[in-house]
């Protein structure tokens, strides 16, 4: 399992125009990290609370944003984080990262990521 550490910056805003919130990271938390780009299901800690979530490591789905990202999506938590620590334990690789014409091609993918990180995390706290 890989473990990383990062604060939440302030990003494009994507993702809360999109509906889907994410957390940006500093792309130098994964300095030294063996973590190729993909979307990941994740373990995150958050003052003291532990979160399911989808990670999103390497370029944005969409064609026209072309930084390099770290971004963390927590499942089913919708406040602001900015600002607060996050300890993340990488624990599942779902899918390769892909680039998408269109903002709404992406939105039906990140349903299917999210449905499928569910499922995982369904059938392990099931065991």
């Amino acid at each position: 399992m890989i473990n990383i550490r990062g604060k939440v910056i302030y990003g494009e805003q994507i993702g809360s125009r999109t509906g889907y919130p994410t957390a940006n990271l500093h792309w130098r938390v994964l300095c030294n990290k063996k973590v190729k780009k993909g979307v990941y299901a994740v373990w995150a800690e958050m003052s003291g609370k532990i979160h399911q979530g989808l990670l999103v490591v390497g370029v944005p789905g969409v064609k026209k944003f072309k930084k390099g990202k770290v971004e963390i999506y927590l499942l089913d938590y919708k406040k602001k984080i900015y600002g607060h620590w996050l300890n993340i334990s990488i624990i599942k690789f779902l899918r390769p990262i892909r680039e998408f014409k269109k903002v709404s091609q992406l939105n039906i993918q990140v349903r299917k990521d999210i449905r499928r990180a569910k499922g995982f995390f369904f059938k392990i706290n099931s065991n």
